[in-house]
């Protein structure tokens, strides 16, 4: 799409970064709507919205520049409730010493349908034109609303399918639906709130920058062709989702065989941030694809334990009866750092014209993720 409308680099960052007008405004909305209502409504109503702003998308790009801002708007309001939902779900449908794989297996499937894009979209638009990957991938979100009305329910109790000993199992002798009424003054006053507000701040500034600009890394800066682009881009993700699947099991582990959950979110955060914040600083010397791709894998693969294992899961044991409208706070803040980090890389390299000194300063935004966390969560 680029190289044929002709955008610059501060353009393709604007029309990238517009996405997170919509995303932040659904977002507080979004998951206490959840906590009121179920997260079944809201969650198969997200999609369905989405999956038609994805639809009209080329539709109104070739309209005009304005229409697809507008396009990419509505698709983050209806996407913004993704997120909390999402974690409402875990944190009702799963007990502690399980979660750390819950959220690890949940997440799979983003980066399942990451990956699949990634292989599928270079050929989709090298045989059938770039609009095409939007048809397909809005119809395929279209089916899921279908199954998901026949398979989904918002709590354990109300799922026709269940058993007394699943139920006792999955609810482990705690309330089993959440709250309706958030006490936020209680919630501003914690620690574990502002960790998790900062910490995912950080991690939201650089996880959503590498999501849409590592593809464009590869292709402008290190010149890989459009048909290998995939292996370049793909490998990655496919190191994110074995790593975080990993840090689930051993975070889980760590939890049955004694360790405080607090001990091991902080180990999630530590190894989340830090290696990521240190591989960062070496792409100040990549001068090929393949030492490109092999930084990626540890800096993108690690840099999802921060979250998953790390202020995810402390989130959704500190504050369990807010954690949609907690998930919502930290998620409107993360696209905020989002549309930021689209904005700061499309300026950075028109500017500098310099990779490495973007990645640099990735990482130093990593570093002080991990510091606020460690210092507010203390304790294991």
């Amino acid at each position: 799409m680029q190289e044929q409308f002709g955008w610059s680099a501060s353009s393709s960052g604007l029309i990238l970064g517009s996405f997170y007008y919509g995303y932040t405004l659904t977002q507080i909305p979004g998951g206490r709507a959840a906590e009121v209502y179920g997260c079944k409504r809201v969650l198969i109503a997200a999609v369905l919205l989405w999956s038609l702003a994805t639809v009209i998308t080329p539709l109104l790009a070739t309209y005009s520049f304005n229409a697809l801002i507008g396009a990419r708007i509505l698709l983050g309001l209806a996407e913004g409730a993704h997120f909390p939902v999402m974690t409402l779900f875990l944190s009702l449908w799963f007990p502690t010493s399980e979660r750390g794989r819950a959220i690890t297996f949940s997440f799979l499937g983003i980066e399942a349908g990451t990956i699949f894009a990634l292989v599928a979209a270079p050929w989709i638009t090298q045989v059938y034109g770039w609009a095409t990957n939007f048809y397909v991938f809005g119809s395929l979100g279209l089916v899921w609303c279908a199954f998901a009305e026949v398979n989904l329910s918002s709590h354990p109790q109300t799922h026709p399918g269940i058993t007394d000993e699943e139920l006792m199992l999955i609810t482990d002798g705690r309330e089993s639906k959440q709250r309706t009424q958030a006490d936020w003054g209680k919630l501003i006053r914690s620690r574990s709130l502002w960790a998790v507000l900062s910490a995912h701040s950080c991690f939201a500034f650089v996880a959503h920058w590498l999501a849409l600009w590592v593809p464009s890394y590869f292709r402008r800066h290190l010149n890989v062709g459009l048909s290998a682009l995939p292996f370049y881009t793909v490998l990655p993700q496919i190191c994110n989702a074995l790593i975080s699947l990993l840090g689930g099991y051993l975070s889980d582990l760590g939890v049955q065989k004694g360790y405080s959950t607090v001990s091991m979110q902080r180990c999630g955060c530590i190894v989340g941030f830090c290696v990521p914040a240190v591989l960062m600083q070496f792409f100040w010397f990549v001068t090929s694809p393949m030492a490109g791709a092999v930084l990626m894998c540890g800096a993108f693969g690690c840099l999802g334990l921060a979250a998953k294992c790390g202020h995810f899961l402390h989130m959704m044991e500190s504050m369990p009866n807010h954690v949609a409208s907690v998930m919502g706070v930290a998620n409107t803040l993360g696209s905020v750092m989002g549309f930021a980090s689209n904005l700061f890389a499309g300026w950075y390299l028109d500017t500098y014209d310099s990779w490495g000194g973007l990645f640099s300063i990735m990482g130093v935004f990593l570093f002080f993720g991990m510091i606020s966390f460690l210092s507010l969560v203390r304790g294991g």
